[in-house]
């Protein structure tokens, strides 16, 4: 698989142990997605008290966090920016857009 090139920048808070995650692994992890303008996170499993489980490598999460989750080891703690075709790209500018008509 190519990396990817939609990530700003990272700020690790907690290096990990152990292996980088592998293709196909369960990932169960907690994130809190801010979006640049607001105040608030606009998602957060922190708030739903339920952390989020994917297989790394299938698609089931935007392009962005799939990228940082797959150079990351257990227990690490990671601080991310990413442009908007890592985030939801089209999407969070339509969004945006119908935002600011209302």
């Amino acid at each position: 698989m190519k990396p990817s090139k939609c990530l700003c920048f990272i700020i690790i808070h907690q290096v990990g142990k152990g292996d980088v995650v592998a293709d196909g692994a369960l990932v169960i992890i907690h994130y809190e997605m801010y979006q640049e303008g607001f105040e608030f996170s606009v998602d957060s499993t922190y708030q739903r008290r339920k952390p989020h489980h994917f297989r790394l490598g299938k698609g089931c999460v935007i392009p962005g966090l799939e990228a940082i989750v797959r150079t990351m080891r257990v227990s690490e703690v990671r601080e991310a920016y990413l442009e908007p075709a890592g985030a939801f790209g089209g999407l969070a500018k339509y969004d945006n857009e119908n935002i600011n008509k209302r």
